[in-house]
């Protein structure tokens, strides 16, 4: 992105387009950042169902999919339920994405006899073919230091 240290940008900022989540900056310069998108097989995100409050990690999918992995059989996750960011449970363990981002929306949902998980796949709302802009969200806090 076109933005970078002197903007605010740090590492770990998370970038959203209007859609929906985009991914996180995962190198900054002082004027460029690169970003790392949720599609990429290093990504994964702490992720809740806005309906049933089920919580999982999205990961990437098959083609242009997601899939919202580590939810147990018992739990219930239904087509078109909307996934977000699950944002910090535990203050000692911080998030880098706030709650309530965007994700995508549920297409469909699998059982398997030998599975230990339900097989969530999850649409994006973002368009990661091509994207007219997009935001970073800085923070307005100051940056941690390191003892």
């Amino acid at each position: 992105i076109a933005a970078g240290s002197h903007s605010g940008i740090r590492l770990n900022t998370p970038v959203v387009t209007a859609d929906g989540l985009v991914g996180r900056v995962t190198n900054v310069g002082p004027a460029t950042s690169l970003v790392t998108l949720i599609t990429d097989a290093d990504s994964a995100v702490a992720a809740k169902d806005l309906t049933t409050g089920v919580t999982g990690l999205v990961r990437r999918g098959t083609g242009q999919s997601l899939i919202l992995d580590r939810v147990p059989k018992d739990q219930v996750v239904q087509k078109g339920d909307r996934i977000v960011t699950q944002g910090t449970r535990d203050p000692r363990y911080p998030d880098i994405y706030p709650y309530g981002i965007p994700i995508g929306k549920v297409l469909s949902v699998g059982y398997s006899d030998n599975a230990i998980f339900v097989q969530v796949q999850v649409a994006p709302y973002a368009q990661f073919g091509s994207f007219d802009s997009v935001t970073a969200l800085v923070s307005t806090k100051p940056a941690p230091t390191l003892p």
